[in-house]
């Protein structure tokens, strides 16, 4: 029988045939006309079919490929597999679900979910470990720092100078070996800060330290391979070199050369006009380019303002300025030659502008300190104004400055209303006075004091009471030359008032018909802030 027939006669037969990747069906045929029964095939389970996993591994900042280590598993099974020097890997396994971990030295760890239900190509970039040695940070990598995405400024202070570049590519990092380096300087430059730029597989790395009395520093790198290093200080830069761990511990030797130098003058001027020739003074602007402090080389003022000149090499550099009689601030600066720069500060100003109608001498103070109208320089936060009129306190106020309302304007006019009240006048047996003087005031009024005519005392009164319509006031003063002082001013409202005194001392001499003279004033004024 030949192997047509065979397979003729198993078929008719109902004998079971399998398919790759399909269970085996059956199919029955009962020979009686177009009665037949059939059953259509069923896939197997993802579980128990194989597909091929492949990828690509390459360094997030450049795109190279990266050798390493990807270890892939589920909950039944782990497999390791060393993906080669061109980043690639490849492996065969049974469908479902699988956790990938990609590890290579020098970069972070990468750990990714799949399901794998076909032939499936993984692509991953890894990034660079964030620190490659002791005081060893990633700053980002050279493409980023080339197009100012991220500010290099904060960590060197020039971006002009990119004598640092990513070299050849991959920089064959292998292993894991803690390798000591010596940095030297040379002696010229010996106990100075500097900053070390280190590039490994693109990422930029940087190391600030002080060389010591020889000029140099140590550091230890982590990873074996080739690096490429320079160094610099705020004045001196060194070239590009390259590095390989291999042999160990080394020494690497720099040529610094000194940068070109630059003069650059920062004015600051305020931006309001301050009494007389008062400049910006008092003044602290911390300068830094990187982590290099800037010391000026001298300082100069007039009435324009405040001069600061630096001799320093191109560069951004940051500046912030402190000052209890101006708003803080920090800018920066690009220097990339000899020039001149001007920036405005904010003062914090009150500007007090008083009328005074009564004919009384008056005052005021600012924080303590005695002024005339006009502009003056205030500080941050509460400052004090006290109005006096004849030595006495007639008005008080407290005004709060801040960065955002630096400023304050306030115009007052102080308007006399002197009234005289009618009273009574009775003595006790022991010598005690008690008076009752009942009128009406014309306005509103601050009462300053109150003095009694044709009358003087040994001594001073124990109190003084004020009574308006229903309520009265207890005030405190004392009673000298006649005069009762008022600890802080009293307002009072334009209709009836009563004013009694209860003196406990013996009256010294009475040459007429006592009369109360009260001290009360009228302050009409606002206060805004205003930038002027």
């Amino acid at each position: 029988m030949g192997i047509s027939a065979i397979l003729i006669i198993m078929v008719f037969a109902g004998a079971n045939i399998a398919y790759p990747e399909y269970h085996p069906v059956d199919r029955l045929i009962n020979g009686q006309g177009n009665n037949t029964t059939s059953h259509g095939t069923h896939p197997l389970p993802f579980s128990n079919r194989n597909y091929t996993l492949s990828g690509n591994i390459s360094n997030l900042y450049n795109g190279l490929p990266v050798n390493g280590t990807v270890i892939i598993k589920n909950s039944t099974m782990s497999r390791e597999l060393n993906y080669s020097k061109n980043g690639t890997f490849c492996t065969i396994l049974p469908g479902g679900s699988y956790s990938i971990t990609y590890s290579s030295p020098g970069f972070s760890n990468y750990t990714t979910s799949i399901d794998l239900n076909k032939n499936t190509t993984e692509n991953q970039a890894i990034t660079p470990v964030a620190s490659i040695g002791p005081g060893l940070s990633d700053i980002g990598s050279m493409a980023a720092i080339a197009s100012n995405s991220v500010n290099i400024s904060n960590t060197v202070p020039y971006l002009s100078n990119k004598s640092i570049s990513s070299g050849a590519g991959n920089n064959d990092i292998n292993s894991i070996h803690d390798v000591n380096i010596t940095l030297n300087l040379g002696k010229d430059l010996a106990n100075k800060q500097f900053v070390a730029l280190i590039d490994q597989n693109s990422a930029v790395y940087q190391y600030s330290g002080f060389t010591n009395s020889s000029g140099e520093d140590n550091i230890t790198l982590d990873y074996s391979g080739n690096y490429t290093i320079s160094a610099y200080t705020l004045y001196y830069n060194s070239s590009a070199i390259s590095y390989n761990t291999a042999n160990g511990t080394g020494t690497i030797n720099f040529h610094m050369v000194k940068r070109q130098i630059y003069a650059e003058t920062v004015e600051l001027s305020s931006d309001y006009r301050l009494n007389g020739s008062v400049a910006v003074d008092n003044s602290t602007l911390n300068a830094y380019g990187g982590i290099f402090t800037l010391y000026n080389t001298n300082i100069t003022s007039n009435s324009s303002g405040t001069y600061y000149n630096y001799s320093i090499p191109s560069g951004m550099y940051r500046f912030f300025y402190t000052n209890p009689n101006f708003v803080s601030k920090s800018f920066t600066l690009n220097v990339t030659h000899s020039g001149y720069s001007r920036e405005t500060v904010k003062a914090y100003i009150i500007s007090v502008n008083i009328t005074d109608n009564t004919g009384f001498p008056y005052s005021y103070t600012l924080s303590g300190t005695s002024y005339s109208n006009g502009a003056h320089r205030a500080h941050a936060g509460n400052n004090f104004l006290n109005i006096m009129v004849s030595g006495k306190t007639l008005d008080t106020k407290d005004i709060y400055l801040t960065p955002g309302t630096p400023y304050y304007g306030i115009n007052l006019t102080i308007n006399n209303n002197n009234f005289t009240l009618s009273g009574t006048e009775n003595y006790s047996s022991g010598k005690t006075l008690y008076l009752n003087y009942t009128g009406s005031s014309t306005s509103n009024s601050l009462v300053a004091g109150m003095e009694l005519k044709n009358i003087k005392f040994n001594g001073s009164t124990s109190y003084a009471t004020i009574v308006q319509s229903s309520g009265s006031k207890t005030v405190a003063g004392s009673m000298a030359n006649s005069e009762f002082n008022l600890s802080n001013p009293l307002a009072i409202s334009s209709r009836s008032i009563t004013v009694e005194f209860d003196i406990n001392n013996t009256v010294a001499d009475e040459t007429g018909g006592m009369q109360l003279y009260v001290l009360a004033y009228t302050v009409n004024g606002n206060g805004n802030y205003s930038s002027e």
